[in-house]
C-alpha cells in the first residue's frame, strides 16, 4: 500500500487541485476484516494516528457483482496540502510499517483510485452507514456538474435529499479506464436507503435531469457499500 500512495501523491502534486477535498480509495480482498480493523485500531491509537490529518474509513462491499473486492479503505483529506503532509507522516512512520505488515498478510490488493470532490451535500454525513455508489463515465464534466448541482440543491429542499449525504467526485488517477467519476447516496440503514432510492427513481425532476445528461453520462456500475468502521471522522 505504501507504493500505491507514493504513486498517487506524485500524480496529485502535478495537478491543480490544491483547494478541493481529496479521497484516496484502496480496494482489497480479505476473509479477515477483523484483522484489518484490529490493526487499524492499534495504528490510529498511536501518536501517529492521533496526529494523522485524515478521516479513515473501512467499507464492506456488499453487492458489487463479479468484482472480487470485499472491502475498501478510504482516506479523506481536506485539500492537497493536507494530503501531502499526511503522506509525509505515513511514509516516515514505524507504526505504519508495522500496520502494513499485518494488513498485507491478511489481504490482497485489488485496485485503487484518487478522487476530488465536485459536490457534497446532505445533513450529518457521519451518521450514514450504508451507501449506494454509482460508477460513471462522463464526457462533459462541466455540463454534468452544473446539472447535478442544480438537481441536488433542489432535491435538498424537498423530502428527496434533505436527509443523509450525497455527492459527486471526479477521478484523478487509478480506477478502470471507463470510470471518470462516481456519485453516491447515503443513509443510516438499508431500509432507509432503499426507500430513498425508490423515491429518487420515481421523481419527475430526477427523470428530467437524467434525460438532460443521457448523451454525456453512462452509469457503468451501481453497487452498495456499508461503513464497517471509521477513525478520525468529523461529526
Amino acid at each position: 500500500m505504501k507504493q500505491t500512495i507514493t504513486c498517487i501523491t506524485l500524480l496529485l502534486l502535478s495537478l491543480n487541485v490544491s483547494s478541493q477535498q481529496l479521497q484516496g480509495f484502496f480496494q482489497i480482498a480479505t476473509e479477515q476484516p477483523s484483522v484489518v480493523v484490529a490493526a487499524t485500531d492499534k495504528l490510529m491509537a498511536t501518536e501517529f494516528g492521533q496526529n494523522f490529518r485524515a478521516t479513515v474509513v473501512l467499507y464492506s462491499e456488499l453487492f458489487n457483482g463479479k468484482d472480487k473486492t470485499t472491502h475498501t479503505l478510504g482516506f479523506f483529506f481536506e485539500d492537497a496540502k493536507t494530503m501531502e503532509k499526511s503522506y509525509d507522516q505515513w511514509m516516515n512512520s514505524e507504526d505504519v510499517a508495522k500496520w502494513a505488515q499485518i494488513v498485507n498478510d491478511a489481504d490482497e490488493d485489488t485496485g485503487n483510485f484518487l478522487a476530488r470532490t465536485i459536490y457534497q451535500g446532505g445533513e450529518n454525513p457521519s451518521e450514514d452507514r450504508v451507501f449506494m455508489r454509482f460508477t460513471l463515465s462522463i464526457k462533459d464534466e462541466d455540463f454534468y456538474a452544473k446539472a447535478y448541482a442544480k438537481f441536488a440543491q433542489d432535491a435538498e429542499k424537498r423530502d428527496l435529499l434533505n436527509k443523509g449525504s450525497h455527492g459527486l467526485s471526479a477521478i484523478i488517477g487509478g480506477a478502470n479506464p471507463k470510470m471518470t467519476h462516481f456519485a453516491y447516496v447515503g443513509a443510516r440503514n438499508i431500509p432507509e436507503l432503499l426507500k430513498k432510492m425508490e423515491m429518487i427513481q420515481k421523481d419527475e425532476r430526477y427523470l428530467l435531469f437524467s434525460k438532460q445528461v443521457s448523451q454525456i453520462r453512462t452509469i457503468e456500475k451501481q453497487d452498495m457499500v456499508i461503513k464497517y468502521k471509521s477513525w478520525n471522522e468529523r461529526k
